[in-house]
């Protein structure tokens, strides 16, 4: 019987073909955006809806009508209503998993929306369209008279050409929700559904679901302070979620406070949004000062797009000067107040609630109006953030000189000659929202010595945008965290000698490089980077580091031999590296080591009654004092369970084929 483990070649090139069969599926299979494909889910408390549902759905299966419009003042629940229908069985089944569902709203460009398009429906990577015209015509002729698809628009805006994506086809069917009276064009296949508020016995239960978790208002509460309060949220389920779950625990006098308020503010009209505004501005009330600063942080990010949680926690912490654990409980505390939406991305193992890594959060249109309408009233903290509501290629005047803390910029393709001259010398945090395939880096941010936290994220589609004007990167002497998303990985960005964290998500440029130099690193988060073989040696000369994450990097094959110099080293997180086979005998020297994550690592085999070396590692690593959990496959667990200690967690997750499951993460598209 062999007594060593031998790597043998035709196992290698098992592990190549995998490798090259889902970067070709990478190219073939749509990506999907944020949302797209795959509607949200309907919420548990769906009271009220049932039968407007009902009436959306007869729309969509009827002959004759190919466009459906729903129309309603925001908050008003039209994305729960098209989800609901998306979600229903005779629906599903009719059209099976040819439901596609965008998130259009505000700064969603139209040509993107096409690609977009063209990627689920025909199920390739869109050509190189010469305009929108050219896009419009193209996919026309890929719509085929009796395929039934379903496409779902959602949150259209006023000034949009929603024209440009009403595709003709027998069983082609579009479904649209906006604030606007209307926006489709009038026509003999065209419907429009107006969604009226919930009705009062509806809207009082759904009150006092999210009010006192129950479906009505409980023995011994004032009753009529309670259905004052009720009322003035005029049946608009989004006040009553958002007021109603901000009372949530509170005495009377708070009720009692809350109603004057609520009662002092203008009533509701179809139209008018700051009325709306003013009434939810009742939910910020009960916040604490800082807890209020830190929900008008919001605003520096778009609506409806998914963000890595991290990116909102840097802040708070860098910024707000908040300890790590007292931002995660904020972070939840939002999530229950229903400030924002929290979720666990696709493909994070079950029970990883202690992990940020595995977490993103979106945010209502409305929630984000919220936020920059209460920054713009308040004279303390307007003029210390600059957040861009849309996306703008133009800055107003009063940007070029300011005294602002965070800013947030969203612009399309910039060139140096197109940044005006400004100056932002007390910025702390950075965020870069742009939509190009080049995008030049402002040159002001340069000489930003007080710079702590910058984010830069790509949303052009599927490609990794080149960045250009990073060369005064290493004159950010106090930039302790940098989030880079979709784009390529300048040199400049390796070399940074303050950095505490970086974040890179599916982004390129990585490679075999060797000039990572992070003297002060304590994190190292990378997911979703296809040309990542081989982590760079330089990495365990950052002897502070305490996470190393790299997962969803199917090409990595290797860790660096001297894993050992990284003494404080605390997590290791590496699920789905498909090409990883082994792990250094080096990482048995990590006495500090508390989290080791090896799932669905498909070629790290071990096998029973075979001696080879990484059966010896794991057990090695099993017997390690400071370990005290291990997330691994079935045919990992026997080597951790046979060890004597009693408090080592081993945490099986059902292995499965690797899937792009994760391409859909991070909204990225």
């Amino acid at each position: 019987m062999e007594t060593v483990c031998v790597r043998v070649e035709s196992v290698q090139q098992g592990v190549n073909n995998l490798i090259s069969k889902f970067e070709e599926q990478q190219i073939k299979t749509p990506r999907k955006d944020e949302n797209l494909c795959r509607p949200p889910d309907t919420p548990s408390c769906f009271q009220g809806f049932d039968e407007h549902m009902e009436k959306v759905k007869t729309l969509v299966l009827a002959d004759g009508v190919n466009v459906i419009e729903i129309t309603a003042m925001g908050g008003a629940g039209k994305s729960t209503l098209a989800a609901a229908v998306c979600n229903d069985n005779e629906i599903r089944g009719c059209f099976k998993d040819r439901i596609i569902y965008i998130v259009v709203s505000k700064s969603a460009l139209l040509l993107n929306i096409l690609k977009t398009l063209w990627r689920n429906i025909v199920g390739e990577e869109a050509p190189e369209f010469t305009g929108v015209e050219h896009a419009y015509d193209q996919l026309q002729l890929q719509i085929k008279e009796n395929e039934p698809i379903l496409v779902v628009l959602d949150d259209i805006w006023s000034n949009f050409e929603v024209g440009k994506l009403l595709f003709e086809g027998k069983q082609y069917k579009t479904l649209v929700t906006t604030r606007a009276k209307s926006v489709i064009p009038k026509g003999p296949r065209t419907h429009n559904y107006k969604l009226p508020s919930l009705q009062p016995q509806y809207a009082l239960s759904l009150f006092c679901h999210y009010a006192f978790d129950k479906p009505s208002i409980p023995i011994g509460r004032d009753k009529e302070l309670i259905e004052k309060v009720q009322q003035q949220c005029k049946g608009l389920p989004l006040a009553l979620k958002v007021i109603g779950r901000s009372l949530f625990g509170e005495s009377d006098p708070v009720w009692e406070r809350a109603e004057k308020s609520l009662s002092a503010g203008e009533s509701f009209r179809d139209d008018h949004k700051e009325s709306l505004l003013n009434k939810l501005k009742t939910s910020i009330d009960v916040l604490g000062d800082n807890e209020r600063e830190c929900f008008l942080d919001l605003g520096a990010f778009p609506q409806r797009k998914t963000i890595p949680a991290k990116e909102l926690l840097d802040i708070w912490v860098y910024v707000r000067r908040m300890k790590w654990s007292k931002a995660e409980m904020l972070l939840w505390k939002f999530e229950d107040h229903h400030l924002l939406d929290l979720k666990k991305n696709p493909g994070t193992a079950e029970n990883t609630d202690d992990c940020m890594d595995g977490y993103s959060f979106s945010q209502h249109g409305v929630m984000r109006d919220l936020a920059l309408y209460l920054a713009n009233q308040d004279n303390k903290t307007q003029c210390r953030r600059l957040f861009m509501p849309t996306m703008e290629n133009d800055f107003p005047p009063d940007w070029e000189t300011s005294k602002a803390q965070v800013v947030s910029i969203h612009t399309g393709a910039m060139q140096d000659t197109d940044w005006p001259k400004m100056e932002f010398p007390e910025v702390e945090a950075l965020v870069l929202y742009f939509t190009a395939s080049e995008y030049c880096i402002p040159t002001f941010l340069h000489k930003m010595k007080n710079l702590k936290v910058l984010i830069i994220h790509n949303n052009d589609g599927a490609k990794r945008s080149k960045l250009s004007g990073v060369a005064g990167f290493q004159e950010l002497s106090q930039l302790k965290t940098l989030h880079l998303e979709k784009v390529t990985v300048p040199e400049e960005c390796k070399v940074l000698k303050s950095l505490e964290k970086i974040h890179m998500i599916l982004c390129e440029g990585l490679g075999r490089d060797k000039t990572f130099d992070f003297p002060e690193l304590l994190e190292f988060n990378v997911d979703c980077c296809i040309d990542l073989e081989e982590l760079p040696a330089g990495l365990c000369s950052s002897i502070f580091l305490k996470t190393l994450s790299v997962t969803h990097c199917h090409r990595l094959a290797k860790l660096p031999d001297e894993l050992d110099k990284l003494g404080s080293l605390k997590e290791i997180r590496l699920c789905e590296s498909l090409g990883l086979e082994t792990l250094p005998s080096s990482i048995c020297s990590l006495k500090k080591l508390k989290l080791l994550d090896i799932s669905s690592c498909i070629h790290m085999k071990v096998s029973r009654g075979v001696r080879c070396e990484l059966n010896e590692i794991l057990q090695t690593l099993a017997q390690l004092a400071f370990l005290k959990r291990v997330i691994c496959d079935k045919k990992h667990e026997w080597l951790f369970k046979r060890s004597s200690r009693t408090d080592l967690k081993v945490q099986v997750v059902k292995e499965k084929e690797p899937n792009l499951d994760w391409l859909d993460w991070g909204g990225r598209n």
